[in-house]
């Protein structure tokens, strides 16, 4: 997982008004339904990649901090900009849909 943050004021508050429209949704889902779906955190980030089980996770944790430690130096000064995003609902790892 690679974590996103605003690259400068204009996306600091786009992102803000994702974060306040987020929390509504959340909200409004929770009062109709009577549970929460998601946690009150907003954690922006892309997902590189998954591992199949937890062994093969545990097995890689050396390569992931290698992987980390690149990343990093890669893209320290670099931007991404995004011109859309889509919303995904996962059942579990493997089963998932995607919300046009």
């Amino acid at each position: 997982v690679v974590r996103l943050k605003p690259a400068d004021s204009q996306s600091e508050r786009v992102l803000l008004r994702i974060v306040e429209q987020r929390f509504r949704l959340n909200r409004l889902f929770e009062e109709r339904f009577g549970f929460p779906t998601a946690s009150l955190e907003y954690r922006p980030h892309v997902s590189l990649g998954y591992f199949a089980n937890r062994d093969i996770a545990s097995r890689s944790e050396q390569a992931v901090k290698a992987w980390d430690q690149q990343l990093k130096l890669i893209t320290q000064s670099q931007s991404i900009c995004f011109e859309s995003i889509s919303l995904y609902g996962f059942v579990d790892m493997e089963t998932f849909f995607r919300k046009a």
